[in-house]
C-alpha cells in the first residue's frame, strides 16, 4: 500500500479528534467516564476476542512480554536523558512518556487499515504489555511513588481486561466455538473502541492549556520517532538475521507499534499528579500529528 494511499484513510479519523476538541470547548464533558466505558466494558470483549481467536504459540506470547521490556527500556533512556535537563517533574513526563504507547486510537486505526484480523488481535495481544507497564512502572514513576505498591498492586489484579483474556484463553485452550453474531459483536466493538478514543483524544486536548518548551518537546519526539523504532528495528534485524521467528508482516506490525505516539493517558496522569500537563499536551499532540506521516511513509519500505 502506497503513502498516499495510507495517509488518505488515516487522515479522515482526525475529523472525530477535532469534534472531541470542539465539543470539549463547547460543553463539560466527562473525558474519565468514557475512559471508564471504554477501559472497563469495552476493552475486555476485545481482549477476550483476542485471546479466544488468536493462535496459542510461543511466537505470538511473547509478544506482551517484548512490548513491555521495550517500554521499560524507553522509560530508563527518557529517565536518564532528561533528568541530565531537568528537575522539576519534567524528567518524570518524559520517563513516562517515552514508554507509553497511543493503541486505542491512533494506533487501533492504523492496524484496522493496514492489516488482516488475524494481525488485529495480534496487536491487540501485544498491546497488553504496554497496558501492564502503564499500570505498573509506568505509575509509579509519573506519580512519584506518591502512591504505594500496595495500592498500584491492588489496582493492577483489578483490571478487567486481564481478567476477560483469561476467560478467552482458557476457551480457546478448550477449543470452545462461538456462533457468528459473537465475530460481528467483536468488530462493532472494536470499531466503538476507536471511535471514543479519537473522541477521548480531542477531549482531552481541550481541557489543558498548551505550553511550549523546545527542550522538553525536542527530547519528547526524539524519544518516540527516533529512539523507539531504533529499539524495535534492533530487535527486527536480530530476528531478520538470526532468531528466524517472525515474517515481513510482523515486521511491519513491530514498527508501527515502535513509532504510535504517546498515549493520552499521559495527558491525564500528568493533570491527576500536576506534572506540567500543558506541556505533555503539546507533546502528545506533535507526536500524533508527526506519526500520520511517519509511520504510513516507512511502512511502505517493508
Amino acid at each position: 500500500m502506497s503513502f498516499f494511499s495510507l495517509l488518505s484513510k488515516i487522515l479522515p479519523l482526525y475529523i472525530i479528534a477535532i469534534q472531541g476538541y470542539i465539543a470539549g470547548k463547547l460543553y463539560e464533558i466527562d473525558t474519565k467516564s468514557l475512559s471508564k466505558l471504554m477501559f472497563h466494558f469495552i476493552l475486555p470483549v476485545i481482549f477476550f476476542d483476542v485471546a479466544l481467536n488468536t493462535k496459542i504459540e510461543l511466537k505470538y506470547a511473547i509478544l506482551p512480554v517484548i512490548c513491555f521490556t521495550a517500554s521499560c527500556a524507553l522509560m530508563g533512556i527518557g529517565f536518564y536523558i532528561a533528568s541530565k535537563l531537568f528537575n522539576d517533574g519534567r524528567e518524570t513526563v518524559i520517563a513516562y512518556a517515552a514508554g507509553s504507547v497511543n493503541t486505542s486510537s491512533v494506533g487501533l486505526s492504523i492496524v484496522l487499515l493496514v492489516f488482516d484480523d488475524e494481525h488485529i488481535r495480534i496487536f491487540m495481544l501485544s498491546s497488553i504489555g504496554i497496558v501492564l507497564f502503564v499500570y505498573s512502572v509506568g505509575y509509579i514513576v509519573i506519580s512519584s511513588n506518591t502512591d504505594s505498591w500496595k495500592k498500584m498492586s491492588y489496582d493492577l489484579i483489578r483490571l478487567p481486561p486481564i481478567y476477560a483474556f483469561i476467560m478467552g484463553l482458557c476457551g480457546n485452550l478448550f477449543d470452545i466455538q462461538l456462533f457468528d453474531g459473537f465475530n460481528h459483536l467483536f468488530s462493532q466493538m472494536r470499531t466503538t473502541y476507536l471511535v471514543l478514543g479519537m473522541l477521548v483524544f480531542g477531549l482531552s486536548l481541550s481541557k489543558v492549556n498548551f505550553s511550549v518548551g523546545k527542550t522538553f518537546i525536542s527530547l519528547f519526539i526524539v524519544l518516540k520517532t527516533i529512539i523507539s523504532p531504533g529499539i524495535y528495528l534492533l530487535f527486527i534485524l536480530l530476528d531478520k538475521f538470526v532468531l528466524h521467528i517472525y515474517d515481513n508482516e510482523m515486521y511491519k506490525l513491530l514498527f508501527t507499534i515502535s513509532a504510535l505516539p504517546t498515549g493520552v493517558d499521559c495527558i491525564v496522569l500528568c493533570s491527576l499528579y500536576h506534572k506540567h500537563p500543558e506541556k505533555a499536551a503539546v507533546g502528545v499532540l506533535i507526536g500524533t500529528l508527526i506519526a500520520t506521516i511517519y509511520i504510513p511513509f516507512f511502512l511502505q519500505f517493508f
